[in-house]
């Protein structure tokens, strides 16, 4: 029987990236290799089902190594993955948020992926996306999902406002003039979540909002430039916001996506991913034309520095550096990146969008939405890396407690000026 148009697409697709399609048969084995996979895809009940799904087919197609899921809460991982660390006993494989691998590669507990991946896999990555998983010139890890995070808005309540729905701001000027009005028309209802609990998450929410202001952002080239006038006044913004009841004050990233589910926040800013937490939270949004017909979603408001810049934040993977089994581990994160089985079972329906360009290609007909369009066409394109480095959890709570102390009215120029200090003593090489 002849193959479908499609399944040679994927046939060809496997090929080239030098994945093999093995049988799903029973081999007889030597021995059977047991790779750890630490993620927390299995500890969600909303990705459990499509990551054991994906960790299925792989065993399938590789009966010589069977894959033991270590299930992680999100937020306890990077904390769980350190001490694993230190105390020699890293997992084979893991699954990584952006900033992990940094951390962790300064720890010395990932390997060079650079000595694995072929390059016709590397070519297939986007370049920016692959400097997410770089320490000191090394590939410590992949993505896995792309998730930079986009500018989320109810068209519903931008309705019942008296606002174009079909016209979301594409501007800081434009989100404040929009503010303004959901704010005295719709009593209850936020204009817009901004996280600003003490979480490291909190610096990823932050991040594009700094990349408005700044044509260079904090942190870049090795200068701190939280005293800058751009800086400076990015966080009169912030405070403005505050202080206007735009934004809820100590909220962390659930908590706003409660509001935004069940309509009592109209703009924020979050992954692709999104999608399928809203209608976890609220059924009436689990059919994609109801949920279409209430939120949609655009590239980040251009600000003072004239273009459209989102913060990468991605889901990445990468190999236990004292792994005894190295040849396995790279298949399954092989498998993981680029298998049609794993695209289609696992990363499409979590909620994220393929790493490679091929893929993108490949399953265009499951990315079709216009929530996924939007990411595909315009928001991974803009993305860029937060400048993460190994004293990044550090630097990243004085950071939110300058974020912090501005919300409660302290004087911008006074907080930055002290964050700057503090800043200087982890990075002591860094210019003003």
């Amino acid at each position: 029987m002849r193959r479908s148009v499609r399944s040679q697409v994927l046939v060809g697709l496997v090929v080239s990236l030098g994945v093999a399609l093995t049988p799903a048969l029973a081999a007889s084995c030597s021995r059977t290799v047991t790779l750890r996979f630490a993620n927390w895809a299995a500890a969600e009940a909303a990705t459990a089902k499509e990551v054991n799904a994906a960790i299925h087919t792989f065993e399938q197609q590789n009966p010589c190594i069977k894959i033991k899921s270590v299930a992680l809460p999100y937020n306890e991982m990077v904390n769980q993955l350190t001490v694993m660390a230190v105390g020699g006993n890293t997992p084979d494989v893991m699954e990584m948020s952006s900033g992990w691998p940094q951390v962790l590669a300064a720890q010395g507990a990932l390997a060079n992926l650079k000595a694995y991946a072929p390059a016709s896999l590397l070519k297939q990555n986007f370049p920016a996306m692959l400097q997410d998983g770089t320490y000191n010139g090394q590939l410590v890890a992949l993505p896995l999902s792309l998730t930079p995070h986009g500018f989320w808005y109810n068209k519903a309540l931008m309705a019942k406002a008296g606002l174009n729905p079909n016209k979301p701001p594409t501007t800081i000027a434009a989100l404040d003039h929009d503010m303004a009005v959901i704010k005295s028309k719709l009593p209850g209802v936020y204009p817009m979540g901004q996280m600003s609990d003490k979480a490291l998450y909190t610096m990823v929410e932050l991040w594009p909002w700094l990349q408005a202001y700044c044509p260079t952002p904090p942190m870049a080239n090795n200068h701190l430039g939280w005293t800058k006038a751009c800086t400076v006044k990015a966080f009169n913004w912030f405070q403005f916001l505050a202080k206007s009841g735009y934004i809820p004050i100590g909220n962390d990233i659930k908590a706003n996506r409660q509001l935004l589910a069940t309509n009592k926040m109209v703009f924020e800013i979050d992954g692709p991913y999104l999608r399928g937490i809203i209608s976890s939270i609220n059924p009436a949004y689990t059919s994609n034309a109801a949920f279409a017909k209430t939120f949609g979603v655009e590239k980040i408001p251009v600000g003072p520095s004239g273009v459209s810049r989102t913060a990468i934040d991605i889901h990445l993977i990468g190999m236990s550096k004292t792994t005894p089994h190295p040849h396995a581990a790279w298949k399954f994160i092989q498998f993981m990146v680029s298998s049609p089985a794993d695209v289609r079972d696992f990363l499409i329906p979590e909620g994220g969008i393929p790493p490679l360009k091929s893929s993108q290609a490949a399953f265009k007909s499951l990315l079709n939405q216009p929530y996924q369009q939007a990411w595909v066409k315009e928001i991974i394109p803009e993305a860029r890396p937060v400048p993460y480095n190994a004293a990044w959890d550090d630097a990243a709570n004085y950071m939110i407690d300058a974020l912090q102390s501005v919300l409660n009215g302290s004087n911008v120029k006074q907080t930055l000026g002290l964050l700057e200090d503090q800043l200087k003593r982890l990075y002591p090489s860094y210019q003003p």
